[in-house]
């Protein structure tokens, strides 16, 4: 999904994408979110959306995880 083109992506309103998959990165795969709020933009054929994401709560399993796997 990386590889995909920023313009065609902007053309489907679909650009958004490659933030989350970057916010994704950054903070790995035990991060849960609420979504607070979404509003869609029909100019862009996109939307705005509020999420919290728990990074305190996502470290804290992360690392119960990692205990996890260190002992098997």
């Amino acid at each position: 999904m990386c590889s995909l083109e920023p313009f065609p992506l902007l053309e489907h309103g679909q650009y958004e994408i490659l933030n989350w998959m970057i916010m994704l990165g950054v903070v790995g795969p035990a991060v849960r979110g609420n979504v607070y709020a979404y509003e869609p933009m029909e100019a862009s054929g996109g939307g705005w959306t509020v999420v919290d994401m728990d990074l305190e709560d996502a470290r804290e399993r992360s690392g119960a995880l990692v205990s996890e796997v260190g002992r098997s």
